[in-house]
């Protein structure tokens, strides 16, 4: 046993996911299934996430810094940066920045973004995400989630990407989920889930006809938060599942934690990520957005058989790969 007090960091509130006002931030979600597998067998005293209305009671070992903070040295003997969030114009910028608060170690998403920081002549590792397949697994198949393509996520990337990829997934049958503005159903003060299923349909319904399509129409049809297990269900039941990523991300290479999460669910993907790795590649379909984006919607719908070889290759990358106790 190593008798070390770990700490994980963040910036934002802690209990988003249960919280009627506050977004759901994945960094919470991701960090809370890391410290429940360094816990496992004993291997550390404690591993815990904090945020700064929970800090640390007394000094730990080390605290991981899981945002771009400043360290607080009345936490940790040891602090060290894991650069794991996408940043606007360049991540690269923002290490600068934060390298001059002089961290004890770092740790990256992205395999370039670190090759930068060794050019530099500094040290780090490379940590990619991994799936808590305690939650991420093929769940059986419910018919509120059969959607004809569906996504998770909040409205926080580049407007020009979300018109490509989401505005034409509104002539869909189209599933969305997270925090995109008002209404959603914490707003519509409905319980029940019929009620709420047959209200979003005459939305999306509603929506189809109307031409242009615009970002606002986001708001109008998002259905608000969903719980870990249920996105899993989502990503087992729906028919086509997007994944779209921040501009900073598509520039470093980063596989995100969202297609991980799909394909550990036996779904299907679309998805905007370029990789090196040939085996990842073969897991998912690569989509441009817009056009190309609703013709590839078209095809897969039309001959679903088709995506049966980039499920299949999708769950043996993740369970060799990328499993998080990896």
């Amino acid at each position: 046993m190593h008798n070390l007090r770990i700490g994980f960091f963040t910036k934002w509130p802690i209990n988003s996911l249960e919280s009627p006002l506050s977004i759901v931030y994945g960094d919470e979600l991701y960090f809370r299934s890391i410290s429940q597998f360094m816990k496992k067998d004993g291997l550390f005293e404690s591993v815990k996430l904090y945020s700064p209305i929970r800090p640390p009671d007394k000094k730990i070992d080390c605290m991981i810094y899981i945002n771009d903070t400043k360290p607080v040295l009345k936490y940790a003997k040891k602090h060290i940066l894991y650069l794991q969030n996408p940043y606007r114009p360049d991540s690269y910028k923002v290490l600068l920045k934060l390298r001059k608060y002089n961290f004890d170690g770092y740790l990256f998403i992205s395999k370039n973004l670190l090759q930068k920081h060794l050019r530099d002549g500094f040290k780090g590792r490379y940590l990619p995400f991994g799936v808590n397949t305690d939650i991420f697994y093929p769940h059986k198949f419910n018919k509120r989630y059969n959607f004809e393509i569906s996504f998770v996520g909040n409205d926080y990337k580049e407007k020009r990407l979300t018109k490509k990829y989401l505005l034409p997934l509104l002539n869909y049958n189209f599933g969305l989920f997270g925090k995109w503005g008002e209404p959603n159903t914490n707003f519509l003060g409905i319980k029940n889930k019929l009620l709420i299923d047959i209200k979003f349909s005459h939305r999306v319904n509603k929506v189809r006809l109307k031409q242009p399509k615009t970002i606002n129409m986001l708001y109008y049809i998002c259905r608000g938060k969903i719980s870990q297990d249920e996105v899993a269900t989502l990503y087992s039941s729906s028919k086509i599942n997007l994944n779209y990523s921040a501009q900073d991300n598509i520039n470093y290479h980063v596989t995100t934690l969202r297609l991980l999460e799909i394909m550990a669910c036996k779904g299907f993907a679309l998805s905007d990520t370029i990789s090196p790795d040939k085996k990842f590649n073969s897991s998912f379909v690569y989509t441009s957005g817009g056009i190309d984006l609703i013709d590839k919607i078209n095809y897969y719908l039309s001959h679903p058989q088709e995506k049966e070889t980039y499920i299949s290759k999708g769950f043996d990358y993740v369970q060799k790969y990328a499993r998080i106790e990896y």
